[in-house]
């Protein structure tokens, strides 16, 4: 399924919910970029088990993709002082949720991230 490799794709298959792919997420090490800018692919993700906000976002776009739903990111751009911050998101049930949630570390500073209610 979408060329990905059976251990990859039986990981991604077991987050079959909203819920798991976040607490998934949560599990993760926080990829400071340490060696410069990454942009780590979902396959590389899985492997080194870290990523940044634009890399768990791309990872949960992927599991959501793995289960039916269409793969969408949103690019939030910050002020000078801020740093941006990706989210992926998807519809169900004619509401719009949000990955990674506000418990989710995503700046450079490792500070949580606020997210506006997924309930629009």
């Amino acid at each position: 399924m979408y060329g990905l490799p059976e251990k990859e794709l039986t990981i991604l298959k077991k987050l079959n919910i909203p819920v798991k792919i976040q607490n998934f997420l949560d599990t993760m090490r926080r990829n400071f970029e340490e060696d410069g800018d990454t942009f780590l692919s979902p396959l590389m993700v899985l492997e080194k088990n870290t990523c940044h906000c634009v890399e768990g976002a791309v990872l949960a776009a992927l599991a959501l993709r793995v289960h039916g739903y269409p793969p969408l990111l949103v690019d939030l751009t910050a002020t000078k002082s801020d740093l941006d911050h990706v989210i992926a998101v998807f519809q169900k049930d004619g509401r719009w949720e949000l990955f990674p949630k506000p418990t989710t570390r995503c700046s450079a500073t490792g500070n949580r991230s606020i997210i506006l209610s997924a309930s629009w």
